[in-house]
C-alpha cells in the first residue's frame, strides 16, 4: 500500500513538473513570437523611414533643379529685356541724329 501511495505522489509530482514546464514553454513561445513581430514591425518602420528620406532627397534635388532652371530663365529674360532696351535706345539715337542732320 505504501508503494502505491509513493507512486501516486511521484506521479503527482511529475504532473506538477510537466504542467510547470508546459507553462514555461508556452510563455517562452509567446515571448519569442512577440519579439519576432516586434522585429518585423521595427524593420518595416526602418524601411518606411528610409523610403521617406529617399523621397525627401528626390524632392530636394528636383526643387534645386527647378530653381536652377528658373534662374537661367530669369537671366535669359533679363538679357532679352536689356537687348530690346539697347535696340530701342540705339534706334532713338539714330532717329535723333537723322532729325539733326535733316535740319
Amino acid at each position: 500500500m505504501e508503494e502505491i501511495i509513493k507512486k501516486i505522489i511521484d506521479i503527482d509530482k511529475e504532473a506538477i513538473d510537466l504542467e510547470k514546464n508546459s507553462k514555461e514553454l508556452i510563455e517562452d513561445k509567446q515571448r519569442n513570437l512577440r519579439k519576432y513581430f516586434e522585429d518585423i514591425e521595427r524593420k518595416e518602420q526602418e524601411k518606411a523611414d528610409k523610403r521617406i528620406q529617399e523621397q525627401k532627397q528626390e524632392i530636394k534635388e528636383e526643387t534645386n533643379q527647378k530653381i536652377i532652371e528658373l534662374e537661367l530663365k530669369k537671366e535669359s529674360t533679363i538679357k532679352g529685356i536689356e537687348k530690346r532696351y539697347m535696340n530701342k535706345k540705339n534706334e532713338m539715337i539714330k532717329e535723333s541724329i537723322n532729325k539733326i542732320l535733316q535740319v
